[in-house]
């Protein structure tokens, strides 16, 4: 019981060791773009899968970025996807939002804005100890890739944090038309739907205006939260977009 393999060190991305080993660095996602002639698409990948911050390097996700490459390999005019979301269970966000003894209503307005928020951040959490403060909650978003460091020269228990790319910003999106399919009364959606269909815009502002009060981001002015709303409107009630 006192071998090495009982004693292993662990590496966070809150680290300076090995950094530069979790992700693909810009210069080595150029070579890879290079390499398959496609350089004509390294504004899109970065776009979607660049961001992470790791110690002091920033990364691209090598999941992403390979299972990209694939799809233009195939066929050159692939668009980019979200390839987060076919690998892990998102319930976390909304586990966060959905907590009442915290709020992170205006936190994830920031977020979704692009903005950054200040957080505490403790890199040594047990299974147990995940779900018993804000700060924990955020520790984990941090671990896990939810969110990152807003820079490489942010140090500290106390860091800036930023939702990394596109394609994590979905996720966050997908997130709020959850939870507010899930919190938005049934008869109010049904005359929501009747007001569009009747083009009564009148009953129909009202109604959005009521609905926004209870979701995460009724003061969001980003248009993307917005088609994320709607989106979570008809498709959670079998309407075609």
């Amino acid at each position: 019981m006192f071998t090495g393999t009982n004693n292993f060190a662990s590496y966070s991305v809150l680290d300076e060791d090995f950094c530069e080993y979790f992700g693909f660095l810009e210069d080595e996602v150029e070579e890879i773009l290079t390499a398959a002639d496609r350089r004509d698409k390294a504004d899109v990948i970065k776009e979607w899968y660049d961001g992470y911050v790791f110690g002091r390097s920033c990364v691209y996700c090598p999941w992403d970025v390979m299972n990209y490459m694939s799809a233009l390999k195939k066929r050159k005019d692939a668009k980019p996807k979200n390839y987060w979301k076919f690998t892990s269970h998102n319930g976390i966000l909304l586990n966060f939002v959905e907590r009442t003894d915290f709020d992170v209503t205006e936190k994830f307005e920031i977020l979704l804005n692009g903005g950054t928020v200040i957080q505490s951040i403790a890199d040594e959490l047990t299974y147990d100890t995940l779900h018993t403060s804000e700060d924990n909650l955020w520790s984990v978003l941090l671990m896990t890739g939810y969110i990152t460091k807003a820079g490489p020269d942010e140090e500290g228990a106390t860091v800036s944090l930023k939702i990394p790319n596109r394609e994590i910003a979905s996720i966050f999106e997908d997130t709020v038309a959850v939870y507010f399919k899930d919190t938005a009364g049934t008869s109010e959606l049904r005359n929501l739907i009747n007001a569009l269909w009747e083009s009564n815009e009148a009953e129909a502002t009202r109604l959005i205006s009521d609905l926004l009060w209870y979701t995460i981001s009724y003061n969001d002015y980003h248009e993307d939260y917005y088609h994320a709303f709607l989106a979570g409107i008809f498709v959670g009630h079998g309407t075609g977009l």
